[in-house]
């Protein structure tokens, strides 16, 4: 990679909105993980399911031909929001860790953001990809492929394991290990298409750790 080779990876953020840049990391200011502090020009903000609003000189005058969003593309409170699940850190590093339009309630009427929880499993499991999703029982399933067939022997542990570091709202209930290693169902852009995975495979057996 770039950095074994001596060069420098900068983690940055922004949107096409935004006029791209909202967030960045610099040589003397940089935190791994992070996509760095805001620029100067920007004003954050956080919604109650933690989703980043922003206001700036940078923000666009408007969207093309769109009638169905606000003209200037900001909220009745003047912020426009990212779609972007994020926090702050003490010393000001932003963080993104999920999307809103992923996000769903749990059986106690708690937001849920699967980015979070699947990077987490990813820790504990080595696999292609990982989805995290509320079954109608209200508690969380997951549908993993694995990289490789010999890594399925030790899911179930991984599980168990990664369940015990997990907060209770993030425990894993059940789970699915499907073994298409020639890919999962894939969107036009080759990106994982998270909806057509869960609706493909949400009625098959899953293996129940609690």
């Amino acid at each position: 990679n770039f950095t074994s080779l001596g060069g420098k990876v900068f983690e940055v953020y922004g949107l096409t909105e935004t006029s791209s840049l909202l967030s960045y990391n610099t040589l003397k200011a940089g935190k791994s993980g992070t996509v760095g502090r805001p620029a100067k020009s920007i004003t954050l903000n956080f919604s109650g399911q933690g989703e980043v609003w922003v206001k700036g000189d940078n923000l666009m005058k408007g969207y093309w031909v769109n009638k169905n969003k606000i003209d200037d593309g900001r909220n009745s409170e003047g912020w426009f929001q990212t779609g972007d699940v994020g926090k702050l850190d003490e010393n000001g590093f932003l963080s993104i860790t999920g999307r809103t339009r992923h996000s769903f309630k749990n059986s106690k009427g708690e937001f849920i953001y699967p980015e979070q929880i699947e990077k987490q499993i990813s820790e504990f499991l080595p696999v292609r990809f990982v989805i995290v999703f509320g079954n109608e029982t209200g508690f969380l399933s997951a549908i993993i492929e694995p990289e490789n067939e010999k890594m399925t022997a030790g899911t179930k542990d991984a599980f168990i394991n990664y369940n015990q570091n997990a907060s209770e709202d993030q425990k894993i209930n059940r789970y699915l290990v499907i073994n298409e290693f020639n890919g999962p169902v894939m969107a036009n852009n080759f990106k994982l298409n998270r909806y057509e995975v869960i609706e493909k495979y949400k009625k098959q057996s899953f293996f129940y750790l609690f």
